[in-house]
């Protein structure tokens, strides 16, 4: 499409399908904030290799940082950071922060990542023997 001497014929989709409908059945979409954490807990979840096109895309957190200690906390926010600025580089303005530990239980075995910036604000703790997300986000948010 060209108007006025310039195209415009591009469109990026930032929505999401989910696997689940509502309580109409209609599809659950991720849309603007909530499409924009779902591309990056994918991105911090996913091992290394999963994809052939792309085989260093993901953090591994689960291969990685299984027996993680505080030390390397400062080595998976660089990893986190490094994977956004190549793949989701739309998002490179944002702030990580990982922490080893949940003070509350007292687990060990629990890392928190915190992603932030003006756009969106994403906690995500993960028990890293399993790579099981310990507090999920409800599919009714995602309206």
């Amino acid at each position: 499409m060209a108007t006025d001497g310039k195209y415009t014929d591009y469109f990026v989709d930032k929505t999401e399908p989910l696997l689940s409908v509502d309580k109409y059945y209609k599809p659950l979409v991720a849309k603007d904030e909530n499409y924009a954490t779902l591309l990056l807990v994918r991105l911090i979840l996913l091992e290394p290799g999963t994809f052939q096109t792309h085989p260093d895309c993901g953090v591994g957190l689960v291969s990685k940082f299984r027996y993680a200690t505080d030390v390397d906390m400062v080595e998976l926010q660089k990893r986190i950071k490094d994977q956004i600025m190549l793949y989701l580089p739309q998002y490179s303005l944002v702030n990580v922060k990982c922490e080893l530990g949940d003070n509350k239980t007292g687990d060990e075995k629990v890392i928190k990542i915190y992603i932030t910036s003006e756009q969106l604000n994403v906690f995500l703790p993960i028990n890293v023997e399993t790579g099981e997300v310990l507090e999920t986000t409800k599919l009714s948010d995602f309206r």
